[in-house]
């Protein structure tokens, strides 16, 4: 379980830095655009969100699948 989450969250800023750079965020202080803002809220609450749901539902259906077999 911990380690599903682990890579949640590690797959979760991976792919939000990718993201933030291609909508022009630059955390230098610099003024940011409100799309380049926007994506920041986006990624940082609901990323991680959804990877955590993924990982939730490869843990269930590999317990599921685990319990089928025997």
């Amino acid at each position: 379980y911990a380690l599903c989450m682990k890579a949640a969250m590690a797959m979760a800023s991976a792919i939000g830095l990718v993201v933030l750079d291609r909508a022009g965020f630059v955390p230098a202080g610099v003024e940011n655009t409100p799309q380049a803002l926007a994506t920041l809220c986006v990624l940082y609450a609901g990323l991680p969100v959804i990877l955590k749901f993924c990982a939730i539902w490869l843990l269930m259906s590999q317990r599921d699948h685990d319990r089928n077999i025997t």
